[in-house]
């Protein structure tokens, strides 16, 4: 996967941060309109190897973005822009 491609997505895209239990997750809706652009940047062999989990809403779908860079190194927080003002609510520095 190209990261750099993915990064530029995620800043043109919808992305938020909610928590589960202790843990803070996150995650992009994709419109369906840029889904192609979307597999283009993931690899569709990657998304036939390993499948990919999502949730179907109108219009658009809804992807946990640690299921796209946890196999690729890569930390939350390389991330922190494309979630703007969300990021310092969810991680205060204490």
């Amino acid at each position: 996967m190209n990261t750099k491609k993915l990064y530029h997505f995620l800043m043109s895209n919808e992305c938020h941060l909610y928590r589960q239990g202790d843990d803070i997750k996150s995650f992009v809706c994709v419109n369906f309109r840029d889904f192609d652009d979307f597999i283009k940047i993931i690899k569709s062999s990657d998304f036939e190897e390993i499948g990919l989990e999502a949730t179907i809403k109108n219009g658009y779908m809804v992807v946990d973005i640690e299921d796209l860079i946890g196999d690729e190194g890569e930390e939350l927080i390389e991330y922190k822009e494309c979630f703007g003002d969300e990021w310092d609510v969810y991680f205060k520095k204490e």
